[in-house]
């Protein structure tokens, strides 16, 4: 993250670089502290978002080589930290996912009666 910038402006921008594609984020699905295995005396914190891909195509970079990939073939090459994350995500799609929109009473009748959505 650099000094000029929130968590959620640095995801979108690290997204962009790491994968070719502009980003929206928009929820905070969680923050995820863990110590380095590799460094001595040295912790990171990750703030992961839900974002919607505003534009871009997925390009290989210094970073790697981004692609889609299933759930089934993830999950295998995941450290159990990133598994939690992953976990947490999908959790996440269920519950948007069991989001209902409702309308005062007023509203669906006038919809209904005048057989229009307005």
């Amino acid at each position: 993250m650099n000094s000029n910038e929130t968590p959620h402006q640095a995801a979108e921008r690290e997204g962009r670089e790491e994968t070719g594609l502009v980003l929206y984020a928009d929820d905070l699905i969680g923050y995820y502290p863990s110590a380095s295995d590799k460094i001595t005396n040295m912790s990171t914190i990750s703030f992961v978002y839900h974002a919607e891909i505003v534009s871009g195509a997925l390009q290989i970079n210094v970073e790697g080589h981004p692609r889609w990939m299933h759930e089934e073939e993830l999950r295998p090459l995941l450290s159990a930290h990133s598994q939690h994350i992953l976990d947490d995500y999908l959790q996440y799609r269920r519950r948007q996912k069991m989001k209902t929109i409702t309308f005062p009473v007023e509203h669906s009748l006038q919809l209904v009666s005048s057989g229009r959505l307005s």
